[in-house]
């Protein structure tokens, strides 16, 4: 693998702090047209770590790499992802996209040799405890090292910004670790970990996705379903969720709550109403508008799609007005830029995921089947799956056959 073979894996130690903090940057959402005026420290290690990866990757002659069958299959999508430039209008972002397309197979591999090393809990436990500081610093003390919008990010060496959906995705793709420890640890340990889950629990709901939130509940829900054969942990589930739902009726009851949470847990509600979905001043109907178009923009070119990255300019005249300029919608996204073929790649990159565990005999299944699953919504949520980069982590890390739990 391209992680082995050097002392001290710098490169991975390298990768895993650029994961760690992009939830953080939205600097790094930044085309790379614009290296010369747009600079953090984050884009600064991109740099470093996609120049020191290419460096090993031609001073190993051989690259040892583990034989899963994903190989040729991403590699395909890389190979056709680039040749989509040609067809694409929108050359600049074909190039961005291609170079995020880079990096999500460099953090798949990472997955990768995480799991073989065994370090995913320490991975998990690392990133929900840097966010969560973040979370906290800015929920308490209104305390945010950033600036207010993306475009004035230039000439900013350090500069951090909180991209609410990519940050509550990054916590639930996380969350289900904690959760498999907080069933198993005791004492000291279970307060800790049943701490951190209240946390991300507020955090999520103060994002206000709605996405992020459904994606929560189908991780709790999960695991709910999972422990009913082991009805120690069943007991302990439903107790906690029957005390979670009480406390918060009271605490709206009692306007104890932040006004920002009371709103998003009313706001929840909305995803029921008709209204929402064809008011273009909302999010659910401007999204709603924006994946109608892109339901059109596929049909003119079915087979081979408009070419890799070409969303923006695709959709940009129809929804000049609205306040999405995102599909947010995976799904969607690759269907317009990659057409069938590119899709049918991506979905049985997914699908063997799935197999894989399912058929899987160990513990920790249900924490891979319960990442792979709330990945759903969380994909009808982000603007742009390449750029959630935990995700590429994880997926990694799900495609690893060993034998017993960990």
């Amino acid at each position: 693998m391209i992680f082995n073979h050097y002392k001290g894996n710098f490169l991975v130690k390298l990768w895993f702090i650029v994961a760690i903090l992009f939830p953080f940057d939205a600097s790094l959402l930044l085309p790379f047209s614009v290296l010369g005026t747009a600079i953090s420290v984050n884009r600064i290690l991109l740099i470093l770590a996609l120049v020191v990866t290419s460096f090993k990757i031609i001073q190993n002659q051989k690259i040892k790499v583990v034989n899963l069958g994903t190989e040729p299959v991403f590699m395909i999508l890389i190979v056709f992802s680039f040749l989509s430039i040609s067809w694409n209008n929108d050359k600049a972002g074909a190039i961005q996209a291609f170079t995020f397309l880079i990096i999500s197979y460099i953090l798949f591999y990472l997955g990768i040799y995480i799991k073989t090393k065994n370090l995913e809990y320490r991975l998990a436990y690392t990133i929900l405890l840097i966010s969560l500081m973040f979370a906290s610093l800015d929920a308490i003390l209104g305390f945010r090292l950033q600036i207010s919008t993306q475009s004035e990010f230039k000439n900013e060496i350090i500069s951090l910004f909180f991209n609410p959906a990519f940050f509550g995705a990054t916590m639930v793709l996380l969350l289900p670790f904690i959760i498999q420890r907080t069933l198993t640890s005791k004492k000291i340990k279970l307060v800790f970990n049943v701490f951190i889950n209240i946390l991300v629990i507020y955090f999520v709901f103060r994002t206000g996705s709605k996405g992020i939130v459904v994606s929560l509940t189908l991780v709790y829900l999960i695991f709910i379903f999972h422990f009913t054969k082991k009805r120690t942990y069943f007991i302990k589930v439903i107790i906690s969720c029957v005390i979670i739902t009480v406390l918060t009726i009271f605490l709206l009851e009692k306007d104890y709550l932040p006004r920002e949470i009371e709103l998003k847990l009313y706001e929840i509600s909305d995803i029921f109403s008709g209204e929402v979905w064809e008011s273009a001043d909302s999010s659910f109907g401007s999204r709603n508008m924006v994946w109608k178009v892109g339901i059109e923009k596929f049909q003119e070119n079915p087979l081979l799609g408009h070419g890799f990255g070409s969303s923006y300019s695709v959709i940009y005249e129809e929804v000049l007005n609205s306040k999405v300029l995102a599909f947010h919608n995976w799904w969607i996204q690759i269907l317009v830029e990659t057409g069938i073929l590119g899709s049918l790649l991506f979905v049985f990159l997914y699908s063997k995921s799935i197999v894989t565990n399912l058929i899987a005999n160990h513990e920790n299944r249900i924490i891979y089947l319960s990442i792979l699953v709330s990945f759903i919504p969380i994909s009808l949520t982000v603007g742009n799956v390449l750029q959630l980069w935990t995700w590429w982590m994880l997926f990694g890390i799900t495609f690893v056959k060993f034998k017993g739990g960990s």
